[in-house]
């Protein structure tokens, strides 16, 4: 027996209140957001991670000073786990990328290895890492 995924159970609003509805967003998003107006995954990222745990805070209407710190440290694992997602999700290119080169070196290991990055960071894809 398969499921259908409707588009209204993809990811529902209470997903987003937990860790891996809030990742998924974030990644979601700064990616999307990188690949239309070409900014900077880092910033954009963070930026995201922040307010999607300020605004979880503030949906959960628990306005004490303890709820407001935690979530600074709530929205750096959200950071890091969406940065993670990015890097990951183009380990796969990444390797094909380094056998197909090792393949076709030539010349001194310098210029190959300058070449090599050259190549892998022209590369214009929506599963990019953000570092």
């Amino acid at each position: 027996m398969t499921a259908i995924i409707t588009g209204a159970a993809l990811l529902t609003p209470g997903e987003l209140g937990t860790l891996g509805g809030a990742v998924t967003a974030v990644f979601i998003l700064t990616n999307s957001l990188r690949s239309v107006f070409n900014w900077n995954p880092k910033v954009v990222g963070l930026l995201l991670s922040f307010l999607v745990a300020f605004f979880g805070v503030w949906v959960l209407n628990d306005h004490s000073l303890p709820a407001w710190v935690v979530a600074i440290p709530n929205g750096a694992l959200i950071y890091s786990s969406a940065a993670g997602m990015a890097s990951i999700s183009n380990a796969g290119h990444f390797l094909s990328k380094a056998d197909e080169r090792s393949r076709q070196i030539s010349g001194s290991a310098e210029s190959n290895t300058r070449n090599f990055a050259e190549e892998i960071s022209g590369t214009k894809t929506f599963w990019r890492p953000w570092f």
